[in-house]
């Protein structure tokens, strides 16, 4: 039998929108019932261990995705996510370098078990500004039969929607529209066809709003100057105010400036001395947690120019830096927990992962979005107030108040 390579398209999109509320999505497609025997599990604590593997993969994934002399956004949290709901479906060597990418000595297991417990987490925490969506879409041939381990794993830890669908012109309509309807119509759609390759398609959306505890009032916004990476003065709208966290290490200071829905904004601004690409670069997962985890409770005067940029990159290289390398290669890649072997099939493997985030930061709050895309083929109170006003490129990170874990970091290189 001519065996035929298999493509595997994971999308996983992060959405800020004010008052975000989701539509129920009824699909052409067939929906898979869950399995009569799902997973039952207790929730884990998110220990010190999980707090430092986390930080550390999201402070890598943010210095190696940095361009010099530009703006960066990534979202840790939706990269884990994709990356975690592929990895139940491989096996070995990819296996073996997914736990260590993600998880350093932790498990594909235990990283299921802190992934589901930090969603839930994370949403209820979130009031209902922050939701998490996550489907599967398989498509309906007799040759591809997928594991129904990979499946139920992924609907007990990730509450993922599983389809079978033709893959012709109106299953792009019906992902398009699980998108646009996960993402509140912010996103409209996601891709614009299906190869006759592509087997299956994975999408995550997650959707986040922040209204600041303090907004910032127009008497409290005003034009001033902005020096951009290349030492050019620009003109910007900044927004002052007086916050309550500091925070200090010996070449950064900054403050946290808190949402209403127990998610925060945290800025990291290198001092005047400090080459920023330098710094992004030594911005380890160690130097976040010391600088979030030691704030100090006092007055910090501030300065925040408001701003809104879009930013994309391509994560093939990162990953592979990272330490997913078989992943990749047709000849290597082992994705054998994700389907049944038979002649018909060759081995999946992936031929390009996508990020893409936009955000947006003004005087009530802030709105951020964005889309990643795995696609595989087969084969005490001073005298003196402290001052944090960012003038200059600065890093910045929104964090969820529980764990101070970044849902998003990037960087402020130029405003224009």
């Amino acid at each position: 039998m001519k065996k035929v390579i298999c493509t595997l398209l994971v999308v996983c999109m992060l959405v800020g929108l004010c008052g975000c509320t989701k539509t129920p999505y009824e699909s052409k497609a067939e929906k898979v019932p869950c399995p009569v025997d799902p997973y039952i599990y207790d929730e884990v604590d998110l220990n010190d261990n999980f707090k430092n593997v986390t930080a550390d993969f999201s402070m890598e994934l943010f210095g190696r995705t940095y361009k010099e002399g530009e703006n960066s956004l990534v979202s840790p949290l939706s990269v884990m996510l994709c990356l975690g709901m592929v990895g139940n479906g491989v096996a070995e060597d990819t296996l073996k370098e997914f736990e260590a990418v993600l998880g350093q000595e932790l498990t594909m297991e235990d990283l299921n078990l802190y992934y589901a417990t930090y969603r839930n987490m994370l949403m209820e925490t979130s009031k209902g500004d922050l939701s998490i969506a996550n489907s599967i879409w398989i498509r309906d041939v007799s040759e591809f039969v997928v594991k129904t381990e990979f499946t139920k794993k992924n609907m007990t830890y990730y509450d993922a929607q599983i389809y079978k669908a033709p893959f012709d012109g109106t299953t792009v309509n019906d992902i398009n529209n699980w998108v646009k309807d996960n993402t509140n119509g912010m996103i409209p759609g996601i891709i614009d066809e299906l190869s006759p390759e592509a087997m299956m398609v994975l999408l995550n959306a997650l959707a986040f709003e922040g209204e600041w505890v303090v907004p910032y009032y127009e008497t409290q916004v005003n034009d001033t100057d902005f020096t951009n990476i290349q030492g050019k003065i620009e003109t910007v709208e900044g927004m002052y105010g007086t916050e309550r966290v500091y925070i200090e290490d010996e070449n950064t200071t900054g403050f946290i400036k808190n949402y209403k829905n127990g998610f925060s904004f945290v800025v990291f601004l290198p001092d005047e001395d400090v080459d920023f690409d330098e710094y992004v670069a030594a911005f380890t997962g160690e130097k976040y947690l010391n600088l979030v985890n030691n704030a100090e409770n006092v007055s910090v005067d501030t300065m925040l120019p408001k701003f809104k940029y879009s930013y994309e990159a391509s994560l093939n290289k990162t990953m592979m830096d990272m330490g997913i390398k078989s992943a990749f290669d047709s000849a290597k890649a082992d994705f054998s927990e994700m389907f049944e072997a038979n002649d018909a099939l060759n081995r999946l493997y992936i031929s390009e992962v996508i990020h893409k985030t936009y955000i947006e930061v003004g005087e009530k709050g802030t709105k951020a979005a964005a889309v990643t895309a795995v696609i595989m083929d087969g084969n005490s109170m001073p005298l003196e107030n402290k001052k944090v006003i960012c003038d200059r490129p600065f890093v910045y990170a929104i964090v969820d108040g529980s764990t101070m874990l970044p849902v998003f970091i990037g960087s402020i290189s130029t405003i224009s």
